[in-house]
């Protein structure tokens, strides 16, 4: 493996060359996999799935900020970041910023959360992580 190879592959397993190759469709089409099955019957999320199949990208996205946000929970960084770099592609700054806020928010509480997982505070520092079954792969 070469030297430039090594930085290729770094990137690669950290998703930053996922963000920057997918197109916002196959970003959102791509998070679906790592939403843990809590979130799966609320209807943020079933919206979301409803806007992709009728090619309503931005709603989709807006669909999948609103399910974090109502839920309270905490949401990857993964999730965030990819949220994120969709949504400036899309020209949606205000949604690109606010998925940087609540990636800043996992940092200021303490909250370190995998790919596919989310974590929910249940009472003071009492945490319950929920994992989707991509993450168990």
């Amino acid at each position: 493996m070469g030297f430039f190879s090594f930085f290729r592959k770094r990137n690669i397993e950290t998703g930053t060359a996922d963000r920057i190759a997918l197109t916002p469709v196959g970003i959102l089409q791509s998070l679906q996999d790592y939403i843990p099955a809590l979130y799966k019957d609320r209807r943020p999320f079933v919206d979301y799935l409803e806007f992709l199949k009728h090619h309503e990208f931005g709603l989709a996205l807006d669909s999948l900020i609103q399910l974090a946000d109502e839920s309270g929970h905490y949401f990857s960084e993964h999730f965030w970041l990819n949220l994120s770099s969709c949504a400036d592609k899309m020209g949606m700054s205000a949604e690109a910023e606010h998925c940087r806020q609540q990636i800043r928010r996992n940092k200021s509480d303490n909250v370190l959360v995998a790919k596919g997982h989310t974590v929910e505070r249940v009472d003071g520092n009492v945490l319950v992580q929920h994992v989707s079954v991509a993450a168990g792969k």
